[in-house]
Order: structure tokens, then C-alpha cells, then sequence
């Protein structure tokens, strides 16, 4: 995420709050170097991962009240990154309108209880993978399964084509149902790869897919949400250089 996220704001320096990460060792990424394989990517430590929604909300908002309220260098803002999981339909309006509408009451919201939590005013932006951040992924598909998968990559990309809403790539899986898409993206794109004989894993395949990727590709395919939050991150007013 950290490499696509530069891609998204070049200007910014970044630094994960949570989840905390278990960063692979050093021999074994020399290791991999010298046979050509990939080298190991952090993961996040398996009592942290996970957590979507209202739950990751929740941790947010204790790490800062935790951690943050005291800062002597407080970050310039803070960017909140999660699966929509079907929050946000547009299946009733294809244009869009009115989710975003939603979407920005939403985030506002969310901004107005970080800055409770913290005591002080602070741009918040909320990153959304509508449905799920596979979806960013398949926007850019040249480099992301078209690389990864080439043996069946043509074959997977006819049948998603085949299968995306008209409502467009972001309503994947809706209308939402017991807080959840109707149908799982992920899940969806993990049977279709097996059934042509490979494997696809959120955990181990997703981010080298999303070290590739290239956000105005994406934006071609997600107009709604990531565009919106996109936009909003190259609004944040740029610190001064010190």
C-alpha cells in the first residue's frame, strides 16, 4: 500500500499507524534476491489484521486518543484506508450523486470524531475500496493480474467482464446484506483463479498487484469513491518545507 499510496500524493511522507507490520528477515530476503523469487513483503501482525469498518474506526480512534493527543509534531493529516464492503451502492443511481453524497456526510462525520479525540482541527480523508480493494486491482488490470496470472489471465479478464454490474466496477456485490456485499469480490476472484488452476490470496498476491497498479488507471475504473477520496488527498494544502 505504502508504494502505491506515493504514487497517489508524491509530495507526502508517510508513516503507518496501524496496523503494525512483522517486516520479513534480512537473510531471507537476500535469499530470495539470489534465486529471482519475490521478495517477502511485510504483513501485518495476525492480531491486528483484518479489521474493516466500524471496528477499524473504533481502533482508529483509540490509537489517537492513545497515542496522538500529546504529539510535540502533530501529522499534518491523517488517511483512513477501507473496503467499502457494499456501504456505498450506486446500483440505484448509476451517476453516482447521491452515494457521494453519503460518502462525504460519512467522512465529515468521521473527521469531527478524530478532531473530538484529538482536541484539535486536522484534515482526515477516507480512502475507499469499493467493494474491496480487489477492485483496484482490476481496474489496472495490465498490471496487476494480466502480470501475475499470464497463463489465464485473458480468460479471468472475459469472465469479469462478463460479470461486472452495469452500475459499473464500484457496485460489485450489492445491494449490501447483513452488513456485507451480496457477493465477496475477493472470494468471487480467488474460485474463478483456482478453477483455472491457480491460486489467488488477498494476503500473499494482492500486494504485489498493488505495488504495480497506476491510480489514473484505477480512476478510469472506480470513478466514484476513489476518485472522490483521490481528490480530496490532493486538496490537503501542502506543509511547508522545513
Amino acid at each position: 500500500m505504502e508504494e502505491f499510496l506515493k504514487k497517489l500524493l508524491p509530495t507526502a511522507r508517510w508513516e503507518r499507524c496501524f496496523p503494525a507490520v512483522t517486516k520479513p528477515a534480512p537473510k531471507l530476503r537476500r535469499e530470495r534476491a539470489a534465486t529471482g523469487q519475490p521478495a517477502p513483503l511485510a504483513q501485518p501482525r495476525q492480531a491486528e489484521a483484518g479489521l474493516t469498518g466500524e471496528s477499524l474506526q473504533k481502533k482508529m480512534l483509540d490509537i489517537l486518543r492513545t497515542w496522538h493527543t500529546k504529539r510535540p509534531d502533530p501529522y499534518d493529516a491523517y488517511l483512513l484506508i477501507d473496503d467499502a464492503d457494499c456501504r456505498f451502492c450506486m446500483e440505484e443511481e448509476p451517476s453516482g450523486a447521491n452515494v457521494l453524497e453519503r460518502w462525504n456526510t460519512w467522512q465529515m462525520g468521521l473527521q469531527k470524531l478524530v478532531q473530538e479525540k484529538l482536541g484539535r482541527e486536522v484534515p482526515v480523508v477516507a480512502l475507499l475500496a469499493s467493494p474491496e480493494v480487489e477492485a483496484w486491482l482490476v481496474a489496472d488490470w495490465e498490471q496487476s493480474f494480466q502480470q501475475h496470472y499470464p497463463g489465464i489471465a485473458r480468460e479471468l479478464q472475459r469472465w469479469m467482464k462478463e460479470n461486472v454490474p452495469r452500475s459499473g466496477l464500484e457496485s460489485f456485490g450489492c445491494p449490501q446484506k447483513d452488513g456485507a456485499c451480496t457477493q465477496k469480490l475477493s472470494e468471487l476472484l480467488q474460485e474463478q483463479v483456482q478453477h483455472r488452476g491457480g491460486r489467488f490470496s488477498k494476503r500473499d498476491d494482492a500486494p504485489y498487484m498493488l505495488m504495480r497498479i497506476r491510480p489514473e488507471k484505477v480512476a478510469a475504473g472506480c470513478p466514484g469513491l476513489f476518485v472522490a477520496g483521490w481528490k480530496t488527498l490532493r486538496s490537503l494544502p501542502t506543509p511547508p518545507t522545513p
